[in-house]
């Protein structure tokens, strides 16, 4: 009769917690260094923030204006896609960088973690042209007092600790740059503010484009005209700043092509009156030479002509007709009256008529 066997024996058992017994304490300090290192990680980790807008292309009224419905919505998906292709691109995101204070990037040294911050430092660096040896590199910053600053970076390997005073400009290997301080730094606060390691990191605008240009989603939401943006970024504040000035840099942009476009029509529309008129004038001329050529009688224009001469004709015979009769009642005022001291009426005596003024 065969014999039935356990998988696992009691010596096994006993053996496994000897081992336990010998070695408990790893099974605890185990989990707690993970934990610790975990923890550790995570708290230096750099939190990443999501901003939203919604810009509309297009209102229901216009739609209505148009003659629209649910046609004229599906027609809008192609001009959705090309407007996306536009917020996306390079030159617009370039547009609204240039419109804000995103080339240097300002950081708190703590003991663990490095905090960047967006505002209410007490400094500002400011330059028109940081140089390009100046892109990407650490400057670490100690303010010691209201009238000068500790800088601190590093050239070939060599870290170089300088002291510059306030709106001084800093030259060094092709970088330079001035340094001033803010409304917020003074006698007051130069005391906490001194203790605070800061640093400054200067950004190259095309990386900063290329940056924010990768963080940068929009999509149409569904059986709407309204385009969804968001992008991600460090600082939340700052996030909604580029949101904002994007949308109003993507509105004056197209503001600006409907008005080129407006132009583009009125100057295309006048070029077409004009040849249009040059086209009506040259029919005219040949249809005058074709009348002049076939003897042809624009039965208007000499019923004009003609009532015009036959007016001047009466008219002229109406006055030669007064004259006539005034002439005859001069003759007979001379005839009839023998005082040689006579004077005739104005009425007989013709204006313009010299002859007959010299012989009276």
């Amino acid at each position: 009769m065969a014999t039935k066997q356990n998988i696992i024996e009691v010596e096994d058992l006993k053996k496994v917690w000897k081992l336990f017994a010998r070695n408990w304490y790893w099974f605890i300090l185990f989990p707690a260094i993970s934990l610790v290192i975990s923890y550790f990680y995570t708290h230096r980790l750099t939190d990443i923030y999501l901003a939203k807008t919604q810009i509309l292309l297009k209102s229901d009224d216009i739609y209505k204006f148009q003659g629209g419905g649910e046609g004229n919505i599906y027609s809008s998906y192609e001009n959705s896609s090309s407007q996306i292709r536009v917020i996306q691109s390079s030159d617009l995101i370039e547009k609204a960088i240039s419109k804000l204070d995103f080339d240097v990037s300002y950081f708190i040294m703590g003991r663990v973690k490095v905090t960047e911050v967006y505002k209410n430092m007490p400094f500002k660096v400011v330059s028109d042209n940081f140089g390009s040896s100046a892109f990407g590199r650490q400057f670490r910053i100690n303010l010691i007092d209201t009238l000068k600053f500790r800088l601190t970076y590093t050239r070939q390997e060599e870290e170089i600790i300088r002291e510059f005073n306030y709106g001084e400009l800093i030259l060094d290997e092709g970088f330079y740059f001035t340094v001033n301080k803010n409304s917020n730094f003074n006698e007051q606060s130069v005391e906490y503010l001194s203790k605070i390691n800061y640093m400054f990191v200067i950004h190259d605008r095309a990386q900063l484009v290329s940056k924010y240009k990768g963080g940068l989603s929009v999509k149409n939401l569904e059986w709407t005209s309204i385009l969804e943006v968001s992008v991600e970024d460090e600082i939340p504040e700052r996030a909604t700043v580029f949101l904002d000035t994007l949308s109003q840099v993507f509105i004056e942009n197209t503001l600006v092509n409907k008005n080129n476009i407006s132009i583009n029509t009125i100057y295309y529309i006048d070029r077409q009156v004009n040849e249009i008129i040059k086209i009506i004038n040259e029919i005219e001329d040949e249809m005058e030479r074709f009348k002049e050529t076939r003897e042809i009688v624009d039965l208007n224009k000499e019923q004009s002509e003609a009532y015009t001469k036959l007016t001047a004709l009466e008219n002229s015979k109406l006055t030669l007709n007064l004259k006539f009769n005034s002439i005859g009642e001069l003759r007979e005022y001379v005839l009839k009256n023998h005082d040689n001291m006579f004077l005739p009426p104005s009425f007989f005596i013709l204006e313009g008529d010299v002859f007959l003024k010299s012989t009276v």
